[in-house]
């Protein structure tokens, strides 16, 4: 083999080796996405499940649980954790 063709395989396997890296960070962020939204659908099905019971009495003025969903104590996206 000549030097070019050395030269040219070895930059053939290096950018492969970064697309495939990049590939995979990638796919390791989506997965995270993908499991994150899914515990927080769970989590607000779980919690707005608990608020029916309290939505259909007749006594809602004096309930202490709200009859909505607070999102806000939910854990927020950490895709690099």
């Amino acid at each position: 083999m000549s030097g070019r063709q050395v030269i040219k395989k070895t930059q053939v396997i290096l950018e492969l080796t970064v697309s495939l890296a990049v590939v995979v960070i990638l796919m390791v962020g989506a997965v995270n996405i993908f499991v994150w939204m899914n515990n927080q659908m769970v989590q607000r099905e779980k919690d707005y499940n608990d608020t029916r019971r309290d939505a259909a009495s007749e006594d809602t003025q004096h309930s202490d649980k709200p009859v909505f969903v607070d999102e806000s104590e939910y854990p927020d996206l950490d895709v690099f954790k």
